[in-house]
């Protein structure tokens, strides 16, 4: 698809970024050309099964599911010199190698989305002639949740009595729970339709507690910890009216808020 003038993707963490319309700069630049911006705006692929009913038309209908996300990008890359041109080269050809995932970000029309995202094929870079400044360039990025996500909100204090969270995207997204203080019982986290996680994990003075409501996973001073869960039956944050959470501390010493994201298909 054509791609907006204003369009700049970005993978921060490994100092990449690409761009819709070349700057005046004396900088090697990954610029996007005609047909290399795909895969990102818009949805990605429903995928349903049903099982046919035995001896007798149709068949049980499954829940369907959204396929994951595939994004290409592609274009020209120029730079002042072949050793500059080459070294852009050597980073692009690098990104995301080792297997691992990092942010990509794109931004037009003065929105920033953003999706984690790995590497889904073999990084191409083609310089133009042995002494050229300017090469063909594609990378295709593979983002298993198919999710674009935008503004993290602000904490949301969480008590006995439910509060209601909320998230601005177009889809149900994901929030983190954040709870502090000392617990030497179980605590838990309550949300829509009767849905609940049941902390077990003692928190000490000190310590930061993290629960991901969409997942079920915790997070100790920032590190995740297998176990400490007893029961969860995660839930996520539905967009426009929100969802209302309850946080019963269990006469644990405890404080405990949320902060939703933005989720756009």
């Amino acid at each position: 698809m054509a791609h907006p003038a204003d369009l700049v993707a970005e993978l921060p963490a490994l100092g990449l970024r690409f761009v819709g319309t070349p700057a005046r700069t004396p900088d090697p630049q990954l610029v996007i050309g005609p047909g290399g911006y795909d895969g990102w705006e818009g949805g990605t692929e429903l995928v349903r099964e049903t099982i046919k009913f035995p001896r007798a038309a149709g068949g049980y209908a499954l829940p369907g599911t959204v396929d994951s996300r595939m994004i290409r990008l592609g274009g020209v890359a120029v730079a002042a010199s072949p050793e500059a041109l080459r070294r852009l080269g050597d980073r692009l050809s690098a990104a995301l190698i080792d297997g691992s995932y990092t942010k990509l970000a794109v931004t037009h029309g003065g929105a920033t989305r953003w999706a984690l995202v790995g590497l889904a094929a073999t990084t191409r870079f083609v310089t133009r002639g042995e002494s050229s400044t300017e090469a063909d360039w594609q990378i295709q990025l593979f983002a298993p949740d198919p999710r674009k996500y935008g503004v993290r909100r602000a904490p949301v204090a969480l008590s006995a009595v439910p509060s209601r969270v909320k998230q601005e995207g177009s889809v149900p997204g994901p929030a983190v729970v954040r709870v502090t203080g000392t617990s030497t019982d179980n605590y838990g986290i309550h949300g829509p339709g009767g849905r609940s996680i049941i902390v077990s994990r003692p928190l000490a003075a000190g310590d930061v507690h993290e629960v991901d409501v969409e997942t079920g996973a915790l997070t100790v001073n920032g590190t995740r910890v297998i176990g400490g869960i007893i029961s969860a039956y995660p839930f996520s944050i539905a967009p426009g009216p929100g969802s209302e959470i309850t946080f019963d501390a269990n006469g644990n010493a405890l404080t405990a808020s949320v902060r939703a994201t933005d989720a756009f298909a």
